[in-house]
């Protein structure tokens, strides 16, 4: 407007579109890992107590955001995510070893050892965040939770 005043040729500055252009792509990428983090954080804050009998409901996590990911145009933050949900798709499968049905205090304390959970973590104040911050080691191990399953079913009276 003031460039028409004074009869003068309106300035392009393409490298602030450009920057603009990059600064929304950042911010794009950015508010997909938060809408992310914000629907994993409703399921970690469960009580693992509560939650061991609904791990379906992360299943169907996993699978929601594997196809919006893969409708969605192909980002840095995207491919990541999906690497994530690859990781904790396997984790997924080794959850029914975690559940603990038939396992004493004596079997949930070697469990909370065997995947190096915090000294102190007591199964009532497990969430199933704290399983998912150890899932590698859960993945990891998963033969021997196996093993401990198999012992406690057999001790179970």
């Amino acid at each position: 407007k003031e460039c028409e005043q004074f009869d003068v040729n309106k300035p392009e500055f393409s490298v602030l579109q450009q920057l603009g252009d990059d600064i929304q792509e950042y911010e794009n990428n950015w508010v997909i890992f938060e809408e992310f983090n914000t629907d994993l954080k409703t399921l970690t804050d469960e009580e693992w107590i509560v939650f061991r009998s609904k791990t379906y409901l992360f299943d169907e996590f996993l699978q929601k955001w594997s196809e919006k990911l893969k409708a969605s145009q192909q980002t840095h933050m995207g491919i990541r995510l999906l690497k994530d949900i690859d990781s904790f798709r396997e984790f997924s499968s080794c959850l029914k070893f975690c559940r603990g049905e038939v396992l004493s205090a004596d079997h949930w304390l070697e469990m909370f050892r065997l995947l190096h959970l915090p000294r102190g973590t007591t199964l009532e104040k497990l969430t199933f965040g704290d399983l998912v911050a150890v899932a590698p080691t859960v993945v990891a191990n998963v033969e021997e939770l196996k093993a401990l399953n198999s012992r406690a079913q057999g001790e179970f009276p």
